[in-house]
């Protein structure tokens, strides 16, 4: 029987009926088991990179009274404007009932990786039926080398994936059961998936569409359905922008000017897309470019193709596929956007193309299911190709995360970091001012806010601005590494300074004015 019978005989059971019930007592192990090995790749803690000083201090400061924000070592209060809350409130709930903020990012991470390991089993068997392929799918997640790194970070990509796949889920399960409960779960998972990443704006978009395009109903239930769902899953957001504009009188921190994608960018992009493993590595090597225009104009070809076909005809309903695919195509749009005209700064990394990553491995194994349905030997064959394919390219790689994760902590949890000698010596001694060119590092490592150095465009006034802060008993100027472009030249930053304690990592100067 071919996919698109299958599904046409297929009514709709309840959640709870005993297919349901066996798929989840098959996937729960699997999500438990992922859950475990997440945990055991993490000894020494869930990794620290930039962006987690802003969601840990502001967690902090939500408890403390203060406000969800960061405060400098000047003592200013920055509201948070450029992250939303979600992630943040979080955390503060956990450092509410005494648990310390990395840990709660740790077990945000572990727990989120085994949920999601199990929705995106239970969204491919929602579109297939089948068990198979359903497993196959959550082994696909386990074996990830892009997931298992991207979850091990005290970032909000681990509860945003959870967050939208729940929602993907649940709007199938309204547009199968037509329940308008299961719209309503729907859309407050959409509602927490925006308020803990800006890009949940696609993927609300995308459910949106697809209630728009239930051929089944009338445009006024359409519409009816459309509203319920944008008016739980936006508002919050709006609210939380609204908020920001009173503070800051900006929406999320960002401004709108036109700046094309870079060619860095671009190489990154192609880099990311290779690394997923859609085609033999071998055949990459030396050809990088030739191999990212073939990814990049097969997914898109085949894409647009599928998505015409799953549009709803007369009478019928979206299905899941048709969400995921709308997704896909609405954040890499929303991506090209904001690339362009509100953030150049956004790498095409893992992390950010996350999302995409996940959704289409999903298609893929949704589309592998729909040609073993089918029957046919040549059909088969192509479907056990692409799931041995993707299962022996994913294990293979699992070594290399294993590795690096086991062997040190990421970010500011290396050991590099938590040794550091010019970090002992703030947590160590009394300090009044800090100037630093790594604020992240004195907050997690030496446990103390900082200020940032001027940048390259500071002033003098900004400079003698420093200098009478660092005047200040106890008050110092720290630097790590060699400083980059971005910041103050050295020779101008350190006038009337003194190097007083010279470590392997760092350097501490004194204020010490010429006579």
């Amino acid at each position: 029987m071919s996919a698109v019978g299958y599904r046409a005989t297929t009514r709709w059971s309840p959640i709870f009926a005993n297919e349901w019930i066996q798929i989840s007592l098959l996937l729960a192990p699997l999500g438990a088991a992922g859950a475990i090995f997440l945990g055991w790749l993490t000894p020494f803690g869930v990794g620290i990179y930039v962006d987690s000083l802003y969601y840990v201090t502001s967690a902090r400061n939500l408890l403390a009274g203060i406000g969800m924000g960061r405060v400098t070592g000047l003592g200013i209060y920055k509201p948070m404007t450029h992250y939303p809350p979600f992630y943040s409130m979080v955390l503060a709930l956990f450092e509410r009932c005494g648990m310390p903020a990395l840990d709660a990012g740790r077990w945000i991470s572990i727990s989120a990786f085994g949920l999601s390991i199990i929705l995106a089993g239970l969204i491919v068997y929602q579109v297939t039926r089948s068990k198979v392929f359903s497993l196959l799918t959550a082994l696909l997640v386990i074996c990830s080398n892009v997931v298992l790194r991207t979850f091990s970070w005290a970032l909000s990509e681990p509860l945003y994936i959870v967050l939208l796949l729940l929602s993907f889920f649940l709007l199938g399960v309204y547009l199968q059961a037509l329940n308008r409960r299961w719209l309503v779960l729907a859309a407050v998972s959409a509602s927490l998936a925006l308020l803990t990443r800006y890009v949940g704006f696609a993927p609300a978009a995308a459910l949106s569409l697809a209630l728009l395009s239930d051929r089944r109903f009338s445009w006024a239930r359409r519409l009816t359905d459309a509203v319920i769902f944008l008016s739980i899953a936006g508002a919050p957001t709006m609210l939380w922008m609204f908020r920001n504009w009173l503070v800051s009188e900006t929406l999320a921190n960002r401004s709108i000017t036109w700046h094309p994608i870079s060619t860095e960018n671009l190489q990154f992009l192609a880099k990311t897309l290779i690394s997923w493993g859609l085609v033999p590595q071998r055949l990459v090597l030396g050809h990088e470019s030739l191999a990212f225009g073939i990814i990049a104009g097969g997914l898109a070809a085949a894409s647009a193709i599928w998505l015409i076909l799953a549009w709803p005809k007369s009478g019928q309903a979206p299905q899941t596929e048709f969400l995921l695919l709308c997704a896909s195509w609405l954040y890499a749009g929303l991506l090209g956007v904001s690339l362009s005209w509100v953030d150049s700064t956004t790498r095409l990394e893992n992390r950010i193309l996350l999302p995409l990553y996940l959704q289409i491995l999903i298609l893929i194994m949704i589309g592998a299911a729909y040609l073993w349905q089918r029957k046919r030997l040549v059909f088969r064959l192509a479907a056990a190709g692409m799931c041995l394919w993707l299962l022996y390219f994913s294990i293979t790689r699992l070594n290399g995360a294993v590795v690096d994760l086991r062997s040190d902590g990421q970010g500011y949890a290396s050991q590099r970091w938590q040794n550091s000698q010019t970090l002992a010596y703030l947590r160590e001694h009394e300090t009044s001012i800090i100037y630093t060119n790594d604020v992240t590092a004195v907050y997690f490592i030496a446990g103390k806010d900082s200020v940032a150095i001027p940048n390259a465009q500071a002033s003098s006034e900004d400079l003698d601005l420093m200098r009478s802060k660092l005047s200040i008993s106890n008050s110092y100027l720290v630097l790590f590494g060699q400083l980059t472009g971005e910041f103050t030249p050295l020779e101008r930053l350190t006038d009337d300074l003194t190097p007083a304690y010279q470590f392997s990592d760092g350097v501490i100067y004194l204020y010490n004015p010429k006579p």
